[in-house]
């Protein structure tokens, strides 16, 4: 195995910014590799299966990082990359943990990539899968777990040895998922070979944060271990709207997961129009959370349909994203919800995005880059989120002294938001309309929404005049 020390020789330092850093600071851009862009700013190539390779390189996305940058993310999280068995360009069925994925440029690519964001202010997530490998090749082929005993051998299993429910138990741990071969991180050497593994990814490549794979297949313990092995802000799946199952993981020693519970949320109220409740509710059960501020929160992403293909209306998606966008945690946002993709289940969620020509003029575009400018230029990750008024249609919540932040699954909605630990006369102002603004009296403010948009009222000194 000597040449496996040789490959991984630390050639970078890491930086490694801690999750409050992340918090504070950063805005995600998810974006699948293969579906982000193609190399030499070709946008006129199509993709005829969406279940195979259409194209999309590290280097593509190099072309397009202003595309990024205009957008107004600073981070961007990219598929895994090491090498995939033939025709899985998703990355999540590996087949050499020791060789970057050729189809998507190699080592020099990707580290051309890193260091391009790097230079432009961006930081890189990696997604990484550590639960288990490619089941189309033999054991024997797989790097470096090549032997039998290296994975789970089903005892305990259902009859065909797949995962038939997600609950953190035996069965997730010891089954598989989609007849994928599963790691034993039980074994001393194959867990020591995946931390020594995580460790020197993140060091070569100088990467600054993880999205963890399939969270609830391995136990906590592990999860503990792999963190610190990585050394950098890592965020796990655990798909699963159950905030116990869900929090269980951050007690375990992992930094952050995806906020599930909140999606479920998000797409019930805003996509099938419930009760904003709903979202009332889930937040009194974030005490059991270490700490819920640093998940990571999201409407859409490449396991689930997306929004609009729940619900084709642009109101709806601009009222889920400024939720989503603005509420606690670190934000995520799936590429192609600023073309207004409508994609279904996968792989139909997985479009091209040259499709959209990287169009910068279309009226989302826009709505995008002011909300994420919004979040950078106040801070809004510095921030406590507070929770100030809730009815079925309206759900109004600060970010701070300075920002109200009003979402609606209604098109006509009138509230006097109460109880405001605001001073007598301040005047807010709407991001999206400066001459709309209301005035703070008597601790309260009357949001009136005629037009089914969210509203982001702020302070700042130039109110007053606005409103006069």
């Amino acid at each position: 195995m000597m040449w496996v020390t040789s490959l991984f020789a630390v050639v970078a330092t890491v930086c490694a910014h801690s999750a409050q850093e992340w918090k504070q600071s950063r805005i995600i851009y998810q974006l699948l590799t293969d579906r982000f862009a193609l190399p030499g700013g070709v946008t006129d190539a199509s993709c005829s299966d969406l279940r195979n390779y259409c194209g999309g390189t590290f280097q593509g996305i190099i072309d397009r990082l202003d595309y990024i940058q205009e957008l107004g993310f600073n981070a961007i999280w990219i598929s895994p990359v090491v090498k995939n068995s033939p025709g899985h360009y998703h990355g999540y069925a590996a087949i050499d943990f020791y060789t970057i994925s050729p189809e998507f440029g190699g080592e020099a690519g990707l580290k051309a990539l890193v260091e391009a964001c790097h230079q432009k202010g961006i930081w890189v997530m990696v997604d990484v899968v550590a639960n288990h490998m490619s089941d189309r090749f033999p054991i024997s082929q797989l790097i470096p777990f090549n032997e039998t005993y290296h994975y789970h051998d089903c005892k305990g299993c259902p009859e065909d040895c797949n995962i038939n429910e997600f609950d953190g138990g035996y069965v997730n741990e010891h089954c598989r998922l989609s007849n994928l071969v599963d790691l034993d991180q039980d074994h001393p050497w194959v867990r020591s070979k995946l931390l020594e593994w995580i460790s020197n990814l993140v060091k070569r490549y100088n990467v600054d944060g993880l999205r963890i794979d399939t969270i609830p297949m391995v136990k906590p313990q592990f999860w503990a271990e792999f963190q610190t092995a990585a050394g950098v802000y890592a965020v796990g799946e655990v798909f699963s709207g159950d905030v116990n199952l869900v929090s269980r993981y951050q007690k375990g020693g992992l930094n952050a997961l995806l906020n599930y519970p909140l999606y479920q949320e998000v797409i019930s109220v805003f996509a099938d129009q419930t009760s904003m409740w709903a979202l009332h509710n889930l937040f009194s059960t974030y005490k059991v959370f270490s700490d819920s501020s640093i998940l990571g929160t999201f409407f859409d992403n490449h396991d689930n349909p997306r929004f609009l293909s729940k619900r084709y209306d642009v109101n709806s998606l601009k009222n889920a994203f400024t939720f989503s966008l603005l509420a606690e945690g670190i934000p995520i946002m799936y590429y192609g919800t600023e073309q207004l993709f409508h994609g279904g289940d996968d792989p139909g969620c997985r479009e091209p995005l040259w499709y959209s020509k990287y169009d910068n003029s279309t009226d989302m575009f826009k709505f995008v880059q002011t909300l994420v400018g919004f979040w950078k230029s106040h801070s809004i990750g510095t921030h406590p989120m507070s929770e100030k008024w809730v009815k079925d249609h309206i759900y109004v919540y600060s970010r701070g002294s300075n920002v109200i932040v009003a979402t609606t699954n209604s098109f006509s909605v009138t509230e006097t938001v109460q109880y405001l630990d605001l001073p007598e006369g301040r005047v807010l102002c709407n991001l999206f309309n400066p001459h709309d603004c209301v005035t703070v009296h008597q601790s309260s403010l009357t949001v009136s929404i005629q037009d089914g948009l969210p509203k982001v009222y702020y302070y700042d000194n130039q109110n007053l005049s606005l409103k006069e």
